[in-house]
């Protein structure tokens, strides 16, 4: 599955440009329909990998992503909600507060919110319970 891709290299350089990419309709096949840019998007943001390159892309090309959605709230919805969910630190939180409060996200408030209170719930276990965690892995000869 191209989502699972591991060489950060192959991520920015072919995967990113081949999903969010516009292509003339001649040359359709050379990137991802709108309608469809969520699944591959959804299986990079459970890559630990591609997760926080999808991020990068996402924040530094905001325009052109939305630019190829049409400015369509549904699919814009979708690909946010699937895409930021994931992250567990309260870095990238403040990151992704940071950058949307300098964008429009009528259409799509209400998901950003959503994951945003996903990304602070798993920051919260793993700031609580890493410690410990750490230890009985490495009692248990795990780690």
């Amino acid at each position: 599955m191209l989502s699972h891709v591991t060489d950060a290299s192959i991520i920015k350089d072919v995967l990113l440009p081949f999903n969010f990419s516009i292509s003339p309709p001649a040359a359709a096949s050379d990137s991802v329909p709108a309608g469809d840019m969520h699944y591959l998007a959804s299986g990079m943001s459970g890559n630990r990998v591609a997760r926080p390159l999808l991020w990068y892309y996402l924040r530094d090309n905001w325009d052109h992503v939305n630019a190829k959605l049409g400015g369509n709230p549904i699919i814009l919805d979708r690909l946010v909600g699937l895409s930021l969910g994931r992250f567990s630190d309260f870095e990238t939180l403040e990151e992704i507060e940071k950058f949307f409060s300098g964008v429009s996200t009528k259409g799509f408030d209400r998901t950003l919110g959503a994951a945003k209170d996903k990304i602070r719930a798993r920051a919260a276990y793993k700031t609580r319970d890493a410690g410990g965690l750490k230890a009985w892995l490495t009692k248990n000869g795990y780690a």
